[in-house]
């Protein structure tokens, strides 16, 4: 069971296994996300761009997660509605 899965199942016991791949693939990106969010932390700080570091780990990281955040609550929305899960 994905992560997204089981948070998905805490608010809503009875998911359809009709979400069950799409919990899979929001899993997926999210994983996704942290693999590239920690390469460039790691990235930037290796290459001794201390203000770009502190920069992104203090605020773009934030605004790219509340922006992939928001962009999937929009787009699970409108999966809802069309897949009437």
């Amino acid at each position: 069971m994905s992560v997204v899965e089981r948070i998905a199942r805490s608010q809503e016991p009875n998911l359809p296994q009709s979400a069950v791949p799409y919990t899979r693939t929001v899993t997926k990106i999210w994983i996704a996300f942290f693999i590239l969010n920690g390469s460039t932390t790691y990235l930037l700080w290796q290459s001794g761009y201390f203000h770009a570091w502190s920069l992104y780990t203090g605020f773009i990281s934030y605004v790219l997660m509340g922006l992939l955040f928001a962009g999937e609550w929009l787009y699970r929305r409108h999966y809802k509605r069309k897949h009437s899960v």
